[in-house]
């Protein structure tokens, strides 16, 4: 349990460092479009995850 905990707080900080790097390549910058960035990434993570665990159901025949 600890070490999913762990791995799942390493890849909010990545992504968080990943979207404050795009972000701050712009002249300006602040937490709107920190947000905005953020969302984005976020989404296409969870969306990755709940794919890879709907094949996974559907590999096992839960689905």
């Amino acid at each position: 349990m600890a070490l999913a905990a762990g791995a799942s707080l390493l890849v909010w900080w990545f992504l968080g460092q990943m979207v404050a790097a795009r972000v701050t390549r712009r002249a300006v910058a602040g937490w709107r479009e920190w947000t905005r960035e953020f969302l984005v990434l976020g989404a296409g993570l969870w969306l990755g995850a709940v794919g890879s665990v709907l094949l996974a159901a559907l590999a096992l025949g839960v689905l």
